[in-house]
């Protein structure tokens, strides 16, 4: 297979004879063009002698007109085929990289993606609204709260996504992992207080008992010292 440069090359030979072609043409049509003015001009002088009728009643140039065309059209073709011949060239030498296979395959599914997307979105919010009651639910939530961020990035990359949506889901991404945290610290205050209620009401109920024996033990006491005598 030639190389891309001998295409060019060749292109360019042949070009250069497809413009000598037009300037002939052109050369004999502005010669014919002042043929017919100097007739004109004999003409209007009176020197009838000297008066070429030809080309009275047709366009003079109309014959070149073709022959312009027809240049024009092999130089179309002729260009196609070369610029065919160096686009297949590159193709063989140029290989897509693996991220040009991401992005096309991102713009081929781009409305696929969206939904998902979106519908994940919905399901996250649903999740952390339920999280708020049962434990070790949030994880899952912040797990789908990453992975739609991540994906909106990889979109914007590609040039299928704004910058401000994927800001909007990082902020998202942000709220949702306060939240978790604001949860949990809420869950450990509440089982603080739970515990010192607890041991609160032990105490309490321990002074109770010592308070009680205390009362038992006087009353015993009492009960067996002798009686007194006058």
């Amino acid at each position: 297979m030639e190389s891309s440069h001998g295409h060019l090359s060749n292109w360019a030979n042949e070009l250069e004879d497809f413009q000598s072609d037009a300037d002939k043409v052109l050369a004999n049509a502005k010669k014919e063009q002042e043929e017919l003015e100097a007739d004109k001009a004999k003409k209007k002088s009176g020197d009838s002698g000297a008066y070429s009728d030809k080309g009275t009643d047709e366009d003079p140039l109309q014959k070149y007109r073709p022959q312009l065309d027809r240049i024009t059209g092999d130089r179309h073709k002729r260009a196609a085929h070369y610029a065919g011949k160096i686009g297949e060239q590159l193709d063989d030498v140029i290989e897509d990289s693996w991220w040009d296979n991401v992005k096309g395959w991102i713009h081929d599914n781009i409305d696929a993606i969206k939904f998902v997307l979106d519908a994940l979105g919905w399901v996250a919010a649903v999740l952390g609204f339920i999280a708020l009651f049962i434990p070790g639910l949030n994880v899952l939530v912040i797990g789908i709260s990453i992975f739609i961020a991540a994906s909106r990035f990889l979109m914007y990359l590609a040039g299928e996504a704004s910058l401000a949506e994927v800001t909007v889901d990082c902020i998202g991404l942000v709220t949702m992992a306060l939240g978790v945290g604001m949860l949990s610290k809420l869950k450990v205050a509440n089982n603080a207080v739970k515990a010192a209620s607890k041991a609160q009401r032990l105490s309490r109920l321990k002074a109770a008992v010592r308070a009680n024996k205390s009362a038992l033990r006087v009353s015993s006491g009492l009960s067996r010292r002798p009686p007194m005598t006058d």
